[in-house]
């Protein structure tokens, strides 16, 4: 299994896709929630857009090491470990959120966001709105990463 693309779709369920390592291809437009696991070990996975998801769950793209680059426009909570594990994890874009996730612990454990260093000093960021840069700053969990978060006026 190379791409998913299931626009109907409102939630996927837990460890629907996991250990898809040849999955390379994800859409998922009207997609609400992601379970618990629902894409862990896809290592081919390297961009992630679902515009309509409000809920990540814990472990849900954990360990996906290719996964670079993330878009959660409606985001509302991450579960625990949701991205644990991205090695390539640089980019999270949450500049549409009306306001700040609920995030789980270890979210971003052993990612470029949470500290670990793609290479030679590359770490990650997550971009969110101007109007809530410094809720996001002292926010439960938010605050551990917030040398990562970086204000911006809209979704690029």
């Amino acid at each position: 299994l190379s791409a998913v693309s299931l626009p109907a779709c409102t939630t996927v369920g837990s460890y629907a896709f996991a250990w898809c390592s040849a999955l390379a291809t994800l859409s998922l437009t009207s997609c609400t929630s992601v379970g618990y696991a629902a894409f862990q070990y896809c290592s081919a996975l390297s961009a992630v857009s679902l515009p309509a998801c409000t809920t990540v769950g814990s472990y849900a793209f954990a360990y996906c090491s290719a996964l670079a680059t993330v878009s959660l426009p409606a985001c509302t909570s991450v579960g625990y470990g949701a991205f644990q594990r991205c090695f390539s994890l640089v980019s999270l874009y949450l500049t549409s959120v009306s306001r700040v996730p609920t995030l789980g612990t270890n979210v971003f454990s052993s990612t470029p966001i949470g500290g670990y260093s793609a290479s030679a000093g590359q770490y990650g960021s997550v971009y969110v709105p101007a109007s809530l840069y410094d809720q996001f700053l002292s926010a439960t969990n938010w605050s551990s990463i917030s040398a990562r978060i970086v204000s911006v006026d809209s979704e690029p």
